[in-house]
């Protein structure tokens, strides 16, 4: 999917992405000459949703709020009912198989950090509790070694997709709308 693209530290909404209802839907009801509100609001969709985000370090609920304070400019602002569903359709249009399965893996990981930041050694009497955790912790470097080989897929399938006919890829002279 090449919808939206980052240049200059901006998301750029190219012409296709207007045709999808969703991002359509956005684009529409900001009246505005430069539609600046609507490139904000698509901007959140991006920067939430992409899975090459620089907000994608964090769980669903810390992304939402990093991504409103760092590029929403009006105060106020909280994603409505075109918000979530340009978020589900942008979610829907990159998805792959294998990026299904790193997603459910980083949610489990969010998981896992969220038993070690919360796990209360101080009252484990038998031990019991220390020694899983050490156990769990043992474990760890598979765990981020296998989430980083199942990256690297995700990471290949998604450039695989972007090449065009006959196996070459597009230089940026031949991207539309770049110069």
């Amino acid at each position: 999917m090449n919808l939206f693209d980052l240049e200059h530290n901006k998301v750029v909404v190219k012409p296709e992405a207007i045709l999808v209802k969703e991002f359509k839907a956005i684009w529409d009801r900001d009246t505005s000459k430069h539609k600046e509100g609507a490139l904000e609001e698509l901007s959140y969709v991006y920067f939430r949703m992409d899975y090459k985000s620089v907000y994608k370090q964090y769980d669903e609920d810390a992304r939402s709020q990093k991504v409103i304070n760092d590029v929403i400019t009006k105060k106020t602002w909280k994603p409505d009912k075109l918000i979530d569903d340009a978020c589900r359709k942008y979610d829907e249009l990159q998805q792959t198989p294998s990026m299904g399965l790193l997603k459910d893996a980083e949610t489990a990981l969010d998981k896992i950090r969220s038993y070690f930041r919360t796990v209360d050694v101080t009252e484990d009497d038998t031990g019991k509790v220390t020694a899983t955790l050490i156990s769990n912790v043992e474990k760890l470097g598979n765990l981020i070694k296998g989430l980083s080989s199942l990256r690297e897929i995700v990471e290949k399938e998604m450039s695989e997709a972007i090449r065009i006919r006959g196996g070459s890829k597009t230089s940026l002279r031949e991207v539309p709308g770049r110069r």
